[in-house]
């Protein structure tokens, strides 16, 4: 299941508190930098990929930068 689709249940369905839901918003905001940083990396080169870049840093600024910053999810282990 992917994080929006995990999201999107959780926010329908369960009866969790709020730190379960941001740590779901948290992951799929991860999610979503991770498949910029990735088309950026295979799409464009240079200072366009780095511009791509710093577009997901917005939407996930806990991430170390670029591909393979971190787990999609809380419970995942990093992408390579």
């Amino acid at each position: 299941m992917s994080a929006r689709d995990e999201l999107e249940h959780y926010l329908t369905f369960s009866g969790h508190g709020p730190t379960k839901r941001k740590e779901l918003i948290d992951a799929f905001a991860h999610e979503l930098a991770e498949q910029i940083r990735g088309w950026a990396a295979v799409q464009v080169g240079g200072e366009v990929e780095e511009i791509y870049g710093y577009a997901a840093d917005l939407i996930d600024p806990e991430s170390e930068d670029y591909l393979g910053a971190g787990p999609v999810r809380p419970d995942e282990e990093p992408t390579p």
